[in-house]
């Protein structure tokens, strides 16, 4: 059977939050703050609701050259998140890869870069999609947050596109930090709960 490994990536594969740091690298604080306050004025309850911050924070991304955002991501990836990888992490994915497993990034940080992390460790990359028109990205998502269950149906999608295979024709472990893992830590026959403390929880 084929044995696939899931890691979720902030928090679990690096030691803090991608996210944010990418965009202000991408567009800068300022432009940041002003496109998160008029999301908020629009709509009143995003600051409560995960997936409607990360359209707000998306949409400061609009305008930007998609080539101008694969270069952003570059260098991000090279000069900052290399830097947070947590070491027990990539230990962990190290012994998946020498057992010959299938090793994938499941995250719901932007996929641009996302690859490029996934590339280095020799892994997939399964990820929230940024939509672009005509070579520069429009502010929105290119379908749903990769969070919640959302990681379970994009993780079914590239076990199908990529693998030709179903869920249930794989050993599936998974590992994850937060409450955004749920889904995907229930959906797995191995499952660890990886902890800020640098400690492993089976679960």
């Amino acid at each position: 059977m084929t044995v696939v490994a899931a890691f979720d990536l902030d928090g679990t594969i690096t030691d803090r939050d991608c996210l944010v740091r990418f965009t202000i690298d991408a567009v800068g604080l300022g432009t940041l703050l002003q496109a998160i306050g008029r999301h908020v004025l629009m709509h009143p309850r995003s600051l409560t609701r995960r997936d409607e911050m990360k359209r707000a924070m998306s949409s400061s991304l609009r305008g930007k050259g998609v080539d101008e955002i694969e270069a952003v991501a570059r260098q991000f990836v090279d000069q900052r998140v290399v830097r947070w990888f947590r070491a027990d992490t990539i230990d962990r994915l190290e012994q998946h890869r020498a057992a010959g497993h299938q090793l994938v990034i499941v995250s719901a940080s932007y996929e641009v870069y996302v690859r490029h992390i996934a590339a280095r460790l020799g892994a997939a990359a399964v990820a929230t999609r940024l939509a672009s028109d005509d070579g520069y990205l429009t502010g929105a998502l290119d379908g749903p947050n990769c969070r919640g269950a959302e990681k379970v149906s994009r993780l079914q999608q590239w076990l199908r596109d990529v693998h030709n295979l179903s869920m249930d024709e794989v050993e599936l472990h998974a590992y994850g930090d937060s409450s955004g893992d749920t889904a995907l830590l229930e959906a797995a026959n191995q499952r660890c709960l990886v902890t800020p403390r640098r400690r492993w929880s089976p679960v």
